[in-house]
């Protein structure tokens, strides 16, 4: 879809038009929430970030005052299990440990 569009294909710069519209309405939303000043977008999208950064920040533009600079994640496709990680790491001590407890180390 990116590649035809960026060779100037109509129906592949429409398809990236539909698709920026709708990632731009979630990604809107939670800029309204969170006020960011920076957004990353990585995962998935990781491999078309650089055709759909300015159509997204345009559709955006329609219905969010101060748009926050878009950037695609250096972590790229691996982002969203690099998060899940870290998310992970922090969560699992207070399912395995009683609060206070620091755990024993193994010989």
């Amino acid at each position: 879809m990116s590649e035809r569009a960026a060779a100037g294909d109509v129906r592949g710069l429409a398809a990236v038009d539909a698709f920026a519209r709708s990632l731009a309405m979630g990604i809107g939303a939670m800029i309204l929430a969170v006020d960011p000043q920076l957004l990353l977008i990585g995962g998935g999208f990781a491999r078309s970030c650089s055709a759909m950064l300015e159509p997204i920040e345009r559709r955006l533009a329609e219905f969010i005052y101060d748009v926050p600079r878009l950037a695609g994640s250096s972590l790229g496709e691996d982002a969203v299990v690099i998060g899940l990680a870290e998310a992970a790491r922090g969560h699992v001590p207070s399912l395995l440990f009683a609060p206070g407890e620091v755990p024993a180390l193994l010989p």
